[in-house]
């Protein structure tokens, strides 16, 4: 078992948020196709990305929720959700930690429970969700426990951080 990401009463996980572009292919018509790009912030714990570490590094990994590209999304609201004060999207607890790159709750991504305590945020119990169900269990991730102070003050920045992303212009159209 992998005990670098084991919880103990001594050790608390630091939490970061990394600012990230991720890109989505849109097509304009039967030949033509265009890149858009979408901004994320990826969680780092103790510098490293969960993400990284189930799927390796690479443009195709799935982003965060901490984004300001969809509609009918509220920055705020997945906030709180990652304060363990929201509710959770999936129907078993869990809240959607990473998501299809199509934004949709109903495609595939990554659902952890987070547990709120007196002073620390857990977050555990990762599945991958196909579908509308979570189904196989994501050992290689563990649990990870955060001193609640630092973890707010974390997230108390991410609205800056999206704001910091800096702009990118899509490459030209291209012909399929």
């Amino acid at each position: 078992m992998d005990t670098k990401c084991m919880t103990s009463s001594a050790h608390r996980h630091k939490l970061a948020l990394q600012p990230s572009l991720m890109t989505m292919e849109t097509y304009v018509s039967q030949s033509r196709s265009w890149r858009v790009p979408i901004p994320f912030l990826d969680f780092l714990m103790d510098g490293k990305s969960p993400i990284e570490r189930v799927l390796g590094k690479g443009s195709d990994r799935l982003p965060t929720r901490l984004q300001p590209e969809w509609e009918h999304f509220s920055l705020d609201e997945q906030i709180d959700r990652l304060l363990g004060i929201g509710a959770a999207e999936y129907e078993d607890g869990r809240a959607a930690m990473y998501i299809c790159r199509c934004g949709d709750l109903d495609c595939f991504g990554i659902g952890a429970r987070i547990e709120r305590e007196a002073g620390t945020i857990t977050w555990s119990d990762w599945a991958w969700k196909d579908g509308f169900k979570l189904t196989d269990p994501i050992e290689e991730l563990g649990t990870f426990t955060f001193t609640l102070s630092e973890y707010e003050e974390v997230l108390a920045g991410a609205a800056r951080l999206l704001a910091a992303v800096p702009s990118w212009a899509p490459p030209k159209q291209k012909m399929l």
